[in-house]
């Protein structure tokens, strides 16, 4: 830390869970962090706990690592993996529940098949209305952020070894791509939009085998860039391959505008 840097607030509230990162989110007002099995926390810009909620225990092997998001007056998280899976929405204010999802889970102690999703969901714009999209062990979902209920899906994402996914999804106008967790697993690109499952009308392609990928992938005009390795890839709106080029990056990047 430099000579004027210094911690302001503090809290602690369980063990250590999860060694990914996980980033709390703030409207200007609060902050909210989710600290796994202990629950999700808000606090007022003075470190002043303002509520808490508790959403049960989450255990797998591999910890949890979904950071929450805003939508309006709602927080939306991503909770698990693990036995207990589900997207739900709390009360920015007060945290009451609004609404929850469950979903497919894995791998704790009885599990043989590794089943995971460490997504963080993103908001996005379809036909005018906001949307929550988010990368699940199989396949890609979006949800109404009023109910929770799925609008649409498409799939892709399962693969043979193992179901886990550890990036969000990025879009580019109403294009979107969804990558794996696992060694070479696939990666798919789809239009945006629809009614229940659209994998056969709006998926674009699908990358079979892929390198190994994690963290968060930022999306620059029709390319993309993911974590330690750089991926540019052509976006299209066609059933041709992917255009893919790799070579090694140090470092994230992060869309500002139309600029890195």
């Amino acid at each position: 830390m430099g000579a004027d840097s210094r911690v302001c607030h503090c809290r602690a509230h369980a063990p250590i869970e999860s060694l990914l990162r996980i980033h709390p989110v703030a409207d200007g007002t609060r902050v909210v962090v989710w600290h796994g099995s202990a629950g999700v926390f808000c606090y007022d810009f003075d470190g002043q706990e303002l509520w808490k909620k508790d959403l049960g225990e989450t255990r797998h092997d591999w910890g949890y690592a979904s950071s929450p998001i805003l939508h309006g007056t709602k927080l939306i998280l991503n909770f698990g993996p693990g036995s207990r899976t589900f997207l739900a929405a709390l009360d920015l204010k007060r945290g009451d529940l609004h609404w929850k999802r469950d979903e497919p889970g894995g791998l704790d102690a009885t599990d043989k098949r590794m089943v995971g999703s460490w997504s963080t969901p993103i908001v996005i714009k379809v036909d005018g209305k906001d949307q929550i999209l988010c990368s699940m062990p199989t396949r890609v979902i979006a949800c109404d952020p009023e109910t929770g209920s799925v609008l649409w899906s498409c799939g892709g994402l399962a693969n043979e070894k193992a179901d886990l996914v550890y990036a969000s999804p990025v879009v580019s106008g109403a294009i979107g791509v969804a990558f794996t967790g696992w060694v070479n697993g696939p990666t798919i690109g789809f239009k945006m939009g629809g009614s229940g499952d659209v994998t056969t009308s709006n998926r674009l392609w699908l990358e079979a085998q892929q390198q190994r990928r994690g963290m968060i992938p930022r999306c620059f005009s029709r390319r993309m860039r993911l974590d330690s390795f750089t991926y540019c890839s052509q976006i299209i709106k066609s059933l041709a391959m992917v255009e893919m080029v790799c070579k090694r990056h140090d470092g994230t990047t992060k869309r500002v505008g139309n600029a890195l």
